[in-house]
């Protein structure tokens, strides 16, 4: 058995599940008994991995996360300064929060590389699927016309 295959289960562990693991040893041309074996090494010392949510509660807090925080502080902005600086604290406050986030990642990818991916997750989500929800909810809270 290698030392690499127990060194690629530590560092994937949390992310991955084991079969997904499994299926990149596999792919990588280890074979069944010897990533069996390491499986069956970590279980018996006692190190066999709980499923950690690292990844997902970083991901998860950033993505619905900052939408919720902006949206509450524009509508707030709303109620208090009447309205006027709303859009605009909405325009600039997302690219901010995604640079900021993207920028977190950066910075833990050594230290806690399974959180910073999570985060990492979290910041691509908010340019792919660009924060629909939150402009909806907005949408209807600026237009005043949801009363008729």
């Amino acid at each position: 058995m290698s030392e690499d295959i127990l060194k690629y289960i530590r560092a994937n562990w949390s992310t991955y599940s084991r079969e997904a693991i499994t299926a990149e040893l596999l792919k990588q041309g280890y074979s069944q008994e010897d990533i069996d074996n390491a499986w069956k090494t970590l279980s018996s010392e006692g190190s066999i991995p709980v499923k950690r949510w690292d990844f997902w509660l970083a991901l998860l807090a950033f993505y619905p996360g900052v939408q919720v925080v902006v949206g509450l502080l524009s509508l707030l902005i709303k109620a208090s300064a009447g309205g006027s600086n709303t859009i605009s604290f909405v325009i600039v406050s997302f690219p901010v929060a995604t640079t900021i986030g993207l920028l977190v990642s950066v910075y833990l990818w050594q230290k806690k590389p399974v959180v910073a991916k999570g985060l990492l997750a979290g910041v691509i989500l908010s340019f792919v699927i660009p924060f629909v929800p939150i402009f909806i909810i907005l949408g209807i809270c600026l237009s005043g016309d949801f009363r008729s």
